[in-house]
């Protein structure tokens, strides 16, 4: 992911752009704040949006997309960001003859194979959902024998990372704060993994054209990430959980200078071939056959290119570039108004679908609200919340939790509005009052 950031500034004494100018990506002010939002999250994003809804093209407005994904609203995450002009990628017909399974069984079984050294999935950061898929395959990967876990996007120390136990909101990265990102370290963790993370320099110089650039730091990284795994263990297992346009295995694009990436650089320097795994999100109303309902399909073998379609860049080899498709359906109707239908959009099982109903006798009808849950009787003031979302008062609010003890806190577009020890239980809305 890239984007634009102009060094001008044409808004005066103040260096702040005029409201009409259109932006060619987020503003510095929606930059400043997403890498520092402060205590409360709801209002750094309500001005995020204040500044860039309207100046910048859905397009490039990649800032505005995380900042909803961070929160929890997966609909308008995926509205205010379009990389491809529309909200979700249509696959219909060209769907037709793939076979389209279970992700998640697929994936396991194919990460059981002796001969499977290295497994990479790709990520889109406006997208939850993608990290889900890693939540849910983590157990069997390291049932598997996988001991390693990559992380494009860490942004400290894997050691310190590891002795903490738990995601920082300061120290871990920004794209980690999303709260399926830090439940997807946190369980990997838990499970045994030792997280990998390898940062590189820039010594590509300034006159390196963007193609250039990403393919030395590809080439840095693979070397930091073999020096710190098989280099140390040639029989390890590594899982590599890969920024976009990481996964593929074979350099890419459609004209030369081809791409060279992470996964390609790993293959290159092993002799492994990574089984890579790319994924999308698609309308509710893709006609993809047998499976209608939200879940993650998984399109692999011979058929699954046309099943990608414009998702899949050329490959400068004539060679696959990934080996399968994982297919993330969202609820019906969205893209409208399905920003309360989060269980669906994080695939969450009936088991670990928790509610509560956030209540506030102050505050506006249909006012928005911040409901945040974070483990019970743990210092909070730099952990990311085991689940948030952006609710109404009055109204149930959905949760992807485990069944237990959580301190819920709640935060109005202005301040805290309150803090308090609830239990929660697939089945009924627990309420939280100021």
């Amino acid at each position: 992911m890239g984007c634009t950031l102009s060094n001008t500034s044409s808004g005066g004494a103040e260096g702040l752009e005029p409201r009409d100018v259109i932006l060619p990506g987020p503003s510095q002010e929606s930059l400043a704040l997403w890498l520092e939002p402060g205590d409360n999250p709801l209002a750094a994003l309500k001005e995020i949006d204040e500044n860039d809804s309207d100046r910048v093209a859905p397009s490039n407005n990649w800032l505005l997309g995380i900042a909803y994904s961070e929160l929890g609203a997966y609909a308008s995450a995926a509205i205010s960001y379009q990389p491809a002009s529309i909200p979700y990628g249509e696959e219909t017909d060209q769907c037709e003859d793939s076979m389209l399974d279970d992700a998640v069984e697929v994936i396991c079984d194919a990460l059981q194979g002796e001969t499977q050294r290295i497994a990479f999935i790709d990520d889109s950061p406006h997208f939850a959902q993608h990290r889900v898929l890693g939540r849910k395959i983590l157990q069997c990967a390291r049932d598997a024998g996988f001991e390693f876990l990559a992380l494009d996007a860490l942004a400290e120390d894997a050691a310190a990372l590891k002795e903490r136990g738990y995601v920082s909101r300061s120290q871990s990265g920004v794209f980690v704060r999303e709260p399926q990102f830090a439940g997807l370290i946190e369980d990997a963790l838990q499970m045994g993994f030792n997280p990998i993370t390898y940062p590189v320099p820039d010594t590509c110089g300034p006159s390196c054209t963007p193609v250039q650039a990403f393919s030395a730091s590809s080439e840095q990284r693979a070397t930091l990430l073999l020096e710190q795994t098989l280099d140390i263990d040639p029989e390890a297992k590594l899982l590599v959980w890969a920024g976009a346009g990481q996964a593929f295995k074979q350099p890419w694009g459609a004209t030369p200078p081809f791409i060279e990436s992470l996964a390609y650089h790993l293959f290159d320097k092993t002799g492994f071939d990574p089984f890579s795994i790319i994924q999308n999100t698609l309308a509710p109303n893709t006609d993809l056959g047998s499976p209608a309902a939200s879940g993650i399909y998984l399109a692999i073998g011979p058929l699954n290119g046309s099943c990608a379609g414009s998702y899949s860049p050329p490959s400068a080899t004539g060679e696959a570039l990934y080996n399968a498709v994982a297919f993330h359906v969202p609820p019906q109707g969205a893209g409208t108004s399905s920003d309360p239908e989060r269980w669906e959009w994080l695939h969450t099982p009936a088991e670990e679908r928790m509610a509560v109903t956030p209540e506030c006798a102050a505050c506006a009808p249909e006012e928005r609200l911040l409901v945040q849950a974070f483990p019970a009787g743990v210092d909070i003031a730099d952990r990311v919340p085991k689940d948030q979302a952006i609710c109404q008062a009055g109204q149930s609010c959905q949760l992807s939790l485990r069944a237990g003890d959580y301190q819920v806190v709640v935060w109005t577009e202005t301040a805290q509005l309150t803090s308090t020890q609830v239990t929660l239980s697939a089945g009924s809305s627990v309420p939280v009052m100021n």
